[in-house]
């Protein structure tokens, strides 16, 4: 869902009305990709999604070249602002910054993603050993929060963006 408005708070709120309406009112976000041109006020956005969604986690991305959505490339719009979002209630997403300005090589920019999923695949586990309200089958290895610390399952899916754009 897009917005083309050049006001920030605005355009941030009508794709966030339209996200909401199309999962739902009882179907909250449970991870949001936020993508959004570099006339945008970033940190603005940012504001906006922690307070709209505070426990839902978020990636984005800047991009100077325009925006697919929905099967539209905007590029003929100097400004817009885009939101995708899953309601998944035993999935569990974890935002992992990576700097890859250090990495020489391929083999040491595969060991930073290596090292990036094993830091969000333990933050998963400590929060699900800590909050066992959290947990459900689905979303535990063999259903215990004592399971889910011990495991050393891989995420079912890494998702990467590059900023800025």
């Amino acid at each position: 869902f897009f917005s083309s408005v050049k006001e920030t708070h605005q355009a941030v709120s009508a794709a966030w009305d339209m996200l909401t309406a199309r999962l739902g009112q009882s179907h909250p976000p449970s991870f949001i990709v936020l993508g959004l041109t570099s006339n945008h006020q970033v940190a603005e956005a940012q504001r906006m999604l922690r307070r709209l969604a505070p426990r839902t986690a978020f990636v984005g991305g800047t991009t100077c070249q325009g925006l697919l959505v929905d099967g539209h490339w905007l590029a003929q719009q100097s400004t817009a602002l885009a939101l995708w979002g899953v309601h998944d209630p035993d999935g569990w997403y974890e935002v992992v910054h990576v700097d890859f300005e250090s990495a020489t090589t391929e083999e040491h920019e595969a060991s930073l993603v290596e090292q990036a999923v094993k830091e969000g695949a333990s933050r998963a586990r400590f929060e699900l050993s800590q909050r066992p309200q959290l947990l459900s089958p689905a979303r535990t290895y063999a259903g215990s929060a004592l399971q889910a610390e011990r495991s050393s399952s891989s995420p079912s899916f890494v998702y990467m963006t590059c900023a800025p754009g």
